[in-house]
């Protein structure tokens, strides 16, 4: 008898029957487990940064107010990260900014309009000829929204006296415009600190 024939003559109806049902159950049974664990199946704590893939979740996956401000490494998010007009005045705590937080530029000219001293990138220039007491100070960047603050002084400390007033240059939103004056009102050079606040 040969191989083939002997095979045959073993192969009954019970025996197909019972070889289907068990693939069923092996393969239904299976994807039956994978669609019913849900995250209720899963013991909390159980599932680490390790077991998920980089960048496999999204902020779609993320319940709104689940990622709390105590979940977030110090210095982990930056301005990079923030949509741009995401935060603004409302999401910060009254007084939480520090002067760190905040941009103050600075410029210490001299009565020749010369720039002493300065936060960076400043120029200074006279808007006449001397003695008019004429200046215009450029920051660089855009300082129409800023307050500004100034007073008569050299930037070594040495002592002088005088006036001066400051107000937004108007064709020139990087720059502020100062007029210094003598103690009895008069236009005179003078050099001046300038503190301006962002």
């Amino acid at each position: 008898m040969s191989l083939l024939k002997a095979a045959r003559s073993r192969i009954t109806y019970a025996n197909v029957t019972a070889t289907l049902a068990l693939v069923v159950a092996l393969t239904t049974g299976t994807a039956y487990a994978a669609a019913t664990i849900t995250g209720a199946d899963i013991v909390n704590g159980s599932i680490t940064q390790a077991d998920i893939a980089s960048n496999s979740l999204g902020g779609k996956v993320i319940k709104n107010g689940a990622v709390r401000s105590v979940d977030i490494l110090d210095g982990s998010v930056t301005g990079s990260d923030l949509a741009a007009g995401s935060v603004d005045g409302n999401a910060v705590v009254d007084f939480g900014l520090t002067n760190e937080d905040i941009g103050v530029l600075f410029a210490q000219v001299d009565d020749d309009a010369a720039v002493a001293n300065s936060s960076g990138g400043v120029t200074a220039s006279r808007l006449a000829g001397p003695g008019a007491g004429l200046y215009e100070v450029d920051f660089g960047r855009d300082v129409s929204d800023c307050a500004f603050v100034a007073s008569v002084g050299f930037a070594n400390g040495g002592a002088a006296t005088g006036q001066v007033s400051v107000t937004d240059k108007t064709d020139n939103a990087e720059a502020v415009f100062v007029i210094t004056k003598n103690p009895d009102g008069t236009v005179s050079d003078a050099p001046f600190q300038l503190v301006v606040v962002c």
